[in-house]
């Protein structure tokens, strides 16, 4: 890179075509061919079965057999794989024997290759989402590590393993296979020429080269087994002759890097140089950058709005919210308790007031009664104790005439008061 002032500028002839034939070159180095071929003035070959257009898209027509995804830039491996069982075969894009409006029956389909395939994602188009609930995926035999599921639409769901391995097997298995209706699996781009004669060199923290491999295989291969031997490497440099420069260009330099076909954690397209959504929790579908959805009964949603991977947050925020409903409500309840209890206990001082008052009152009462009894008692002791004599004559009298009319006359002085009881079977005396 590098920056032109307008007071140092001073064009020559020659500059002035050096200028020329680097917009020409700009101009004609396009992403995407026109046709369906690929060469040294686009990046990438259009997959389509008529043209495309500047981005990719297929013109007027679909995906070239064999290929899938954004403007068709994925292969799909399936296509050179041998199916069982045999009636499973209508699972390819090819086909048309297979009506996706019904289970097609198989609970397993199993696919074989002769060569090493690089396994990043599959996809599927189903009946519906909820169609696909029990189903598993084993890569050579051994089970999907960390499987991660995307919602493309309401059928068609992508599926990727967290398996970093090339693949000769792949099978799934389980009730709801029965409802797949297309299957692919994506081989990348499968863009084998581009890396032919690549050299690959293994730097230390000088840029020393350590290590390295070159590619002088006759034709260019989809996967590259290489032995690196142990060392301290800080970095990986590729290396590549081009078409217009027979002399080594650095075609990529990496750093801390695992070379697998797919983008770095964080980003996606095809140029690897779209940025994850911010809610994804550590990286996005290679394809179209959505969220890992995790639950494959619903469907992601768009980019632009909170993606699937925030339900966690969502759920950390819920039990936040329920933890601190739970403690207000305890709060409020001691509060309450405390409140009634102090309610209680003023009641109860209230009450046990109120309560000595009347006792007081009560105990003047019966005091001045008792002295107001006294006092009468007393004095009309002297006036009663004559007719006493009297009545007590006459009761005698009247005792020994008639046995059955008794009268009865008790009388007790007791702490000055005077009790008077009377009993007769026929007549009141005073």
């Amino acid at each position: 890179m590098f920056t032109l002032y307008s007071s140092d500028l001073r064009l020559t002839h020659q500059m002035i075509v050096w200028l020329l034939l680097l917009i020409v070159t700009v101009v004609q180095c396009q992403d995407f061919c026109h046709v369906n071929t690929y060469n040294s003035s686009c990046k990438y070959a259009c997959r389509c079965k008529g043209p495309c257009d500047s981005d990719g898209n297929c013109i007027g027509s679909s995906c070239s057999e064999g290929w899938f995804g954004s403007a068709c830039q994925y292969s799909d491996v399936v296509m050179t794989a041998t199916i069982h069982p045999k009636r499973a075969e209508s699972l390819r894009s090819n086909s048309s024997g297979h009506d996706c409006g019904q289970r097609f029956g198989p609970h397993y389909v199993l696919l074989t290759w002769i060569e090493e395939q690089p396994f990043t994602w599959l996809r599927i188009i189903i009946l519906n989402q909820t169609s696909l609930t029990n189903m598993s995926i084993s890569i050579n035999n051994a089970s999907c590590a960390k499987t991660n599921i995307f919602s493309v639409d309401d059928t068609t769901m992508d599926i990727a393993c967290n398996t970093n391995v090339s693949m000769t097997t792949l099978k799934l298995e389980g009730e709801d296979v029965g409802n797949i209706c297309t299957l692919f699996v994506s081989g990348v781009d499968s863009e084998r020429h581009r890396l032919n004669g690549f050299l690959l060199e293994m730097l230390d923290s000088h840029n020393a080269t350590l290590d390295q491999f070159q590619d002088d295989s006759s034709s260019p291969k989809l996967v590259y087994s290489v032995l690196i031997r142990t060392g301290s490497y800080i970095a990986a440099r590729v290396r590549q002759k081009s078409t217009t420069n027979p002399q080594l260009v650095t075609y990529v330099s990496l750093n801390e890097f695992e070379a697998y076909g797919e983008c770095l954690p964080g980003f996606w397209g095809l140029n690897c140089k779209e940025k994850c959504p911010p809610f994804c929790n550590t990286s996005c579908h290679a394809e179209h950058g959505k969220c890992n959805t995790i639950y494959i009964s619903y469907t992601d949603l768009p980019q632009s709005s909170i993606g699937p991977n925030t339900l966690n947050t969502y759920v950390v925020s819920g039990i936040g919210v329920g933890v601190g409903l739970v403690v207000l409500v305890v709060v409020g309840c001691v509060v309450k308790r405390r409140v009634e209890r102090k309610q209680e206990t003023n009641i109860d001082i209230v009450a046990k007031l109120q309560e000595e008052h009347h006792y007081e009152n009560v105990k003047n009462k019966d005091f001045y009664d008792t002295e107001f009894l006294r006092d009468n008692n007393f004095c009309g002791s002297i006036e009663d104790e004559e007719r006493q004599r009297e009545n007590e004559r006459h009761y005698e009298m009247l005792s020994g005439e008639n046995q059955y009319d008794k009268l009865a006359l008790e009388y007790e002085d007791s702490n000055g008061v005077h009790y008077q009881n009377f009993a007769s079977l026929n007549q009141e005396l005073m």
